[in-house]
């Protein structure tokens, strides 16, 4: 596991976009169907409108989410991320917490 930590960790954020894409999926699926039991047993036509509305921002962020997959900034945080912990951004830290 140790040689193969680094390159895990860099892949996890690739995993967690995957994760989200599936989160998103499920809980518009959850959303239709509550929607439509609700309209179905009392006729809200309101649960309809606010589950259309709900699953067009989810297939943005669907959208978004497979887009960042290929073309993220991975790299340039766990680069930024990396100098942050051997201290490179010591001037940072010393203006927010004044000792």
């Amino acid at each position: 596991m140790m040689l193969y930590q680094q390159k895990f960790a860099q892949k996890q954020n690739i995993l967690n976009r995957f994760v989200d894409i599936g989160t998103d999926l499920l809980a518009m699926s959850s959303a239709c169907s509550y929607a439509a039991s609700l309209y179905k047993k009392d006729g809200e036509k309101n649960s309809l409108e606010l589950a259309d509305l709900f699953c067009r921002c989810a297939r943005a962020r669907i959208a978004r989410r497979f887009k960042e997959i290929s073309r993220n900034d991975d790299k340039l945080s766990y680069s930024i991320a990396k100098s942050l912990l051997s201290g490179g951004y010591e001037w940072l830290e010393n203006d927010i917490i004044k000792g």
